[in-house]
């Protein structure tokens, strides 16, 4: 056992695992040529998909990643995270994990091969402590907490692991397993090391340097000859014995990974095998009863529904009953058509019984035949909306039966008592998914400008958010349409509402996750639009900064999965112009005919000018997200370069006012000058002057940077100012928070005085 040495920012485990200890880990580039890659098909039972994060559907199924093996200490035992089994004894190792998917590494499992000896509760907090991060992805896979290259780094650092970490996001090739050969596996996307990465990172050592080994660890290779190029390890010839080793490591990077599945999988409950193999066909029973009061019959249809066990959860919402009810009015004009068919019979009868009636009726102004007419009418009404009511009932008990063989799944509900409302729905429901601080206003803007009788369907997983913006709006509650507003339980349930939805998220992590929800597989497809909807189908407009490929495959989804069309319209102008309503947006929109003008274009246009001034049709899907990503990457730049220029000018003696206004009369004005200048005053509304709060935090600007740095790779595109442009918003964030962007000025300034203070000294 290793006791840790440096104190840890936050309460970590005592006990390190010695083998991972720099005199007793292998060399570097031996490390690099152990990784493998490998693949697992991540299942649970039917009946437990969507218990948890982890088993939701979409984060089972195939997952190609890479491993590196690391080892435990001889004779390991004592562990409350590694438990010794009957079965196989006690673990001799376990696997660092980078999933090919995005690149991002198991924290929680570095967590677990640097800290064996760590205790349950240990291991909770710092998981705990993993999803405050702001790389962490929202995708518990294989039960794990996933953070970004960078983060990783990190966290090896505070783990005492970054040999290890560095070997694992090493940009060398990575080898199939010998057993998978045959199978097709994704490789991680490269990472670049920054600088400073590299100074934590350890050269490559001499044969002469490397420890002895422990008795039984395979031999290592001979280090890489001088002449051959760093982080390209020698490949070595695969004896048998490798191979053997080799399967059996992927073998168990497999099963570690269906463990932590299995641990992060709600047990069933103790239900007996007859119990789970029960029918799961509702029965429902029909009375009916007829009352006749004078001249109006009445007549009562009870359905009474007996759902199975474990039904009860599958009950739709209220906002899920839209098909439904639209089945129901078909069988109400059904009932239509058959009342009228069966009055016709007795119409004669009852106008010559409301005859003899009106001539005992003195004063009656009334002509008998019309008379009867009238009666018949009335009649004719009371019996139709009785079938109605009968429809409805109905169809509501067929629909549960359709959810009993396989329809709608999800997260069980609290009880199996649902309301049911056929309210006609209002002139036109906007949906808008995001209350962040560009979202919020442009959601504002959005409600103003539609009609008084348009309802807006909001969410935003911060509640607070929510209760803001009904609260500016005058709405009272959730689902409360006094004023044109309502609070939706989730995204699905805004797009289920809406005829139009838009989005506006912080990352692409956040998007996926957002219409991963609305088109889950196991969900039935979003409902069709009422007849009365003035819209042809659904359209959603995601306005979030994410990288193309990725809003491309999302726009792919919604086409193929149901009659909805998707745009991708990024927008530029910052807090202030959302605002305002003065953004410009960057429009990714196909254009069928080919010269700008198609259908879909002319709809968007008008609903991205309600939240902005100018739309620019950048071309088909996903190209909104490259001229977007082009005018971040220049955005960023020229912050830099415009907090550079103001603090250049202010040393030099000028006055900061006179500067700004000089500059931005000039050739060197810019957006960053001109409408989010960092000195106070020199932009009224500016967040320099709040103290630079609200706006375009630095970590957003940090996020875009990085997708147009991602692009440029893919694209083969030069950018010879990213990188120290990237490494200014990482110490800008680190120093600053959350604020925005321009804060660089600051950051700038308190470095100018730190340099003079030790000039100073």
């Amino acid at each position: 056992m290793a006791p840790r040495n440096a104190k840890p920012k936050r309460p970590l485990p005592a006990l390190l695992n010695p083998e991972l200890l720099p005199e007793r880990s292998p060399d570097y580039q031996k490390l690099i040529s152990e990784r493998r890659l490998g693949q697992t098909n991540l299942a649970v039972r039917t009946n437990q998909v969507g218990t948890s994060n982890a088993t939701k559907k979409e984060n089972l199924g195939p997952l190609d990643y890479a491993y590196l093996k690391i080892p435990f200490p001889e004779n390991f035992k004592g562990s409350e995270i590694h438990p010794h089994t009957a079965k196989h004894g006690p673990p001799t190792s376990y696997f660092l994990m980078r999933r090919s998917s995005d690149g991002y590494v198991s924290a929680s499992g570095m967590f677990k091969a640097a800290f064996p000896w760590a205790k349950h509760s240990e291991e909770r907090a710092e998981k705990d402590y993993l999803k405050t991060l702001d790389t962490a992805s929202t995708e518990e896979v294989a039960g794990n907490i996933w953070v970004a290259e960078a983060t990783a780094l990190q966290l090896a650092e505070d783990y005492d692991i970054v040999p290890w970490i560095g070997a694992l996001l090493d940009s060398a090739p990575v080898e199939k397993a010998s057993e998978s050969q045959n199978k097709t596996i994704s490789t991680p996307p490269k990472y670049v090391f920054t600088a400073n990465d590299k100074t934590h990172l350890p050269p490559p050592r001499s044969r002469a340097s490397t420890p002895a080994r422990r008795p039984g660890r395979p031999p290592r290779a001979s280090s890489p000859s001088k002449s051959e190029k760093p982080g390209s390890p020698r490949k070595q010839k695969m004896t048998k014995a490798m191979k053997a080793e080799s399967e059996a490591n992927t073998k168990a990077a497999a099963a570690s990974l269906q463990d932590a599945l299995k641990q992060a999988t709600p047990a069933l409950s103790d239900r007996t095998e007859e119990q789970e193999q029960e029918p799961r066909t509702p029965r429902f029973e029909v009375h009916e009863t007829t009352e006749v009061q004078g001249d109006i019959e009445t007549t009562t249809m009870n359905v009474k529904v007996d759902l199975p066990g474990g039904m009860a959860a599958q009950v739709p919402r209220q906002e899920q009953t839209e098909e439904i009810i639209r089945e129901a009015k078909a069988v109400v004009e059904a009932a239509r058509k058959l009342d009228g068919e069966s009055s016709k019979g007795s119409k004669k009868r009852k106008a010559e019984e409301l005859e003899e009636d009106s001539d005992e009726e003195a004063g009656n102004q009334l002509q008998p035949a019309k008379k009867a007419r009238v009666a018949e009418q009335r009649l004719k009404k009371e019996r139709v909306k009785n079938r109605a009511l009968f429809g409805v009932a109905a169809t509501l008990a067929i629909g549960l039966c359709l959810l009993g063989n396989g329809g709608l799944t999800g997260s069980p509900s609290p009880s199996a008592r649902r309301s049911f409302s056929s309210t006609p729905a209002t002139s036109a429901t906007w949906g808008f998914i995001g209350l962040g601080r560009m979202g919020f206003p442009m959601a504002q803007n959005l409600r103003a400008k539609i009609p008084r009788t348009d309802n807006l369907v909001i969410f935003d997983q911060n509640q607070e958010a929510t209760r803001k913006f009904v609260e500016g709006m005058g709405t009272a509650a959730p689902g409360d349409k006094g004023t044109g507003v309502e609070i939706a339980g989730s995204s699905r349930d805004v797009a289920e509402k809406s005829e139009v939805i838009i989005t506006v998220l912080p990352e692409p992590t956040h998007v996926k996750s957002v219409f991963g929800q609305i088109l889950h597989p196991r969900l039935p497809d979003l409902p069709a639009l009422p007849p009365s909807s003035p819209a042809p189908n659904r359209l959603f407009i995601d306005c979030s900064t994410i990288d193309p490929t990725s809003s491309t495959d999302i726009a792919n989804a919604v086409h193929s999965s149901s009659p909805a069309r998707f745009v991708d319209a990024p927008m530029s102008g910052g807090v202030v112009g959302a605002r305002a309503a003065s953004l410009t947006f960057m429009l990714g929109c196909p254009s069928h005919n080919g010269n700008g003008n198609g259908k879909l274009l002319k709809r968007v246009t008008p609903v991205l000018e309600l939240m902005g001034k100018r739309v620019v049709h950048m071309g088909g899907s996903g190209a909104g997200l490259a001229g977007k990503l082009a005018n971040n990457y220049l955005l960023a730049v020229s912050n830099i370069a415009t907090a550079e220029a103001m603090n250049l000018g202010i040393k030099l003696g000028l006055d900061p006012l006179q500067l700004a206004e000089l500059i931005n009369s000039s050739s060197g004005r810019c957006w960053s000058s001109a409408v989010n200048n960092p000195i106070e005053g020199a932009s009224p509304g500016a967040p320099a002057e709040k103290g630079f709060e609200g706006g375009f935090a630095v970590g957003l600007m940090r996020k875009d940077l990085g997708l147009a740095i991602k692009a440029a790779r893919a694209s083969g595109a030069e950018l010879e100012l990213a990188k120290r442009a990237e490494e200014v918003y990482e110490h800008v964030e680190d120093s600053e928070g959350m604020k925005d962007f321009s804060v660089v000025y600051r950051w700038l300034e308190r470095r100018n005085v730190g340099a003079t203070l030790k000039m100073a000294r």
